[in-house]
């Protein structure tokens, strides 16, 4: 097999985190869980898959084929623990809040990538230091964490105040 022939398709990920629009916090290359990657499999074959839920319980799903309810992201959730992250992970390790609408939107798009973003805003009514992101992703009937983040200092976030999280992912060959 030629090198050519061998090469993967790089996901590229970016997390970053605002509040009242002032970024506070960005990282590249974040920890997409093992799920999130049986998950893309779907897209590419016809076998059933086994994926962990939110609240950890196994399940299999048949191929996308069967299927036309498919959102990789889903929904932004927030937590409170600073437990490093591990591609095992199926859920945050003390969720905080979780969004019911989530803005997707392709950014910019090219022969060799395309770029998009998942954003979300979480509007506080309490003073709270904030650890740990995660997107959740929805597919068959069932949600399941695609990827999760700790930021081990925290971000604090007063009472009144907004957090935007946007989760960017660049597919493809990105310069």
């Amino acid at each position: 097999m030629s090198e050519k022939e061998n090469k993967q398709i790089p996901v590229k990920v970016e997390l970053s985190v605002k509040v009242d629009g002032k970024e506070v916090f960005k990282k590249t290359d974040d920890l997409l869980t093992k799920w999130f990657n049986r998950f893309m499999t779907v897209f590419i074959s016809t076998i059933k898959l086994s994926l962990k839920k939110l609240d950890g319980t196994d399940v299999s799903i048949p191929s996308i084929a069967y299927y036309t309810d498919f959102r990789i992201f889903n929904k932004i959730a927030i937590g409170l623990d600073n437990t490093s992250p591990t591609g095992s992970d199926y859920n945050l390790k003390n969720t905080y809040m979780t969004t019911t609408t989530l803005s997707n939107r392709v950014v910019q798009e090219t022969d060799n990538y395309i770029i998009l973003d998942s954003s979300a805003n979480f509007s506080f009514t309490e003073d709270k230091t904030i650890y740990e992101f995660g997107l959740i992703g929805y597919g068959a009937g069932i949600e399941f964490l695609a990827c999760r983040d700790v930021v081990p200092e925290g971000i604090s976030v007063s009472n009144g105040q907004v957090l935007t999280i946007t989760y960017r992912f660049i597919i493809g060959t990105y310069p």
